[in-house]
């Protein structure tokens, strides 16, 4: 057990490193060192990823996805359930649903050739989408709301930042998480969830 939270708590602790990537400007200096860091603290994981599927006997799972991970399309889910009007209004599922399932599929896979700039790349891909799913529908949002377009714009950016830092942190592969970097493996080996 202690073993795992030592692999939760280390991306928890250098999430601001995550950050490198993001929209606030950095010294070009800073900022490669906070890539190397970044970069020196999951390479590790992605080599024990290669050595599970190196050893997967059976191949990989078929594809699962969950949505939008962490409990968002579940807790979306559960309201639209128990409350009809936030169904009426929101429908069952996030709206940008579909750039997590695309996320997913990265996920699932989790390519190990350059295992990290795919990782990071497909959570940019995550982060842009739901960007440009806010920025495409804020006109629509904005009747039907009645919330200027710039406000509903600015909401989607915010929530691609914290879904991209959520994935940065949470999903680095060779964790218990179940989505993790690489999921449809086996977990890896030194990374046996507890039975207990």
């Amino acid at each position: 057990m202690t073993r795992h939270l030592t692999l939760l708590l280390i991306p928890l602790f250098t999430s601001p490193l995550t950050l490198a990537d993001s929209t606030a400007p950095q010294d070009a200096k800073v900022k490669n060192v906070i890539e190397k860091v970044e970069r020196d603290l999951e390479e590790w994981r992605h080599n024990l990823l290669y050595e599970t599927i190196k050893q997967a006997t059976n191949g990989i799972k078929p594809f699962t996805t969950d949505g939008c991970s962490g409990g968002m399309s579940s807790g979306w889910q559960h309201l639209a359930r128990v409350l009809p009007v936030f169904k009426k209004q929101f429908g069952d599922i996030p709206p940008w649903e579909s750039c997590c399932v695309t996320h997913d599929r990265e996920y699932w896979a989790g390519a190990n050739s350059n295992g990290f700039e795919k990782r990071r790349l497909a959570d940019k891909a995550l982060w842009q989408c739901v960007k440009e799913f806010g920025r495409t529908h804020s006109d629509e949002f904005s009747q039907r709301f009645k919330i200027d377009r710039e406000v509903i714009k600015q909401q989607f950016a915010i929530t691609a930042e914290l879904m991209y830092r959520a994935v940065r942190v949470g999903g680095q592969p060779c964790t218990p998480l179940p989505w993790r970097w690489g999921y449809g493996w086996p977990y890896c080996q030194s990374n046996q969830p507890d039975k207990s």
